[in-house]
């Protein structure tokens, strides 16, 4: 896949960070997610997807969070490849959808262009982890999402109104299709 993952932190913590960011990229099928193959693990970050995707060493007990940080993280390399135009319309109509979203305190974004996005990637995230982990898991595990819950638990409540937003501006995200 031509992944390369370089520690900024080179501890033991981030050396089994990458060792099992490895694993999952050699357990997974992940090729339909990636968007960037430049990955960085640095200690005490808060992962983000630019300008390198960067990971910290948070979820390194955890395998399947760790699974999900990087997806997500990707699915920002996504939603930045597709038309800003439609993306554009897309985040103002999940405005009209949701008028108020809380602050970062409260569950939402850093900001209040971030909750929206991430409402956004949320449509993107939840249909990926179910491919990658079941129905049953993604959701459990999705809902748990200690980061931006608000968000979290918006998509899955309104997940049928998201889509239809993201549909109507064509910009449905489909694994399969990658594949072929």
């Amino acid at each position: 896949m031509g992944i390369r993952i370089e520690l900024i932190t080179d501890n033991p913590r981030s050396r089994l960070t990458r060792l099992r960011l490895e694993a999952l990229l050699a357990q997974y099928d992940l090729s339909p997610f990636l968007f960037t193959c430049h990955i960085r693990i640095e200690s005490g970050v808060i992962p983000h997807s630019h300008p390198v995707l960067t990971m910290n060493a948070r979820h390194v007990e955890n395998p399947e969070r760790l699974l999900m940080t990087f997806v997500h993280e990707q699915l920002h390399w996504f939603v930045e490849s597709l038309d800003p135009q439609k993306t554009g319309k897309a985040i103002a109509e999940i405005a009209t959808l949701f008028p108020e979203v809380p602050e970062h305190q409260a569950g939402g974004g850093t900001d209040e262009g971030s909750t929206y996005l991430h409402l956004l990637i949320g449509v993107y995230e939840i249909e990926s982890l179910r491919s990658l982990l079941g129905v049953s898991r993604a959701s459990e595990l999705y809902s748990t999402i200690d980061v931006y819950p608000w968000v979290y638990r918006t998509v899955m409540d309104h997940e049928a109104s998201l889509k239809a937003i993201v549909a109507k501006h064509a910009l449905e995200f489909r694994p399969a299709d990658m594949l072929d």
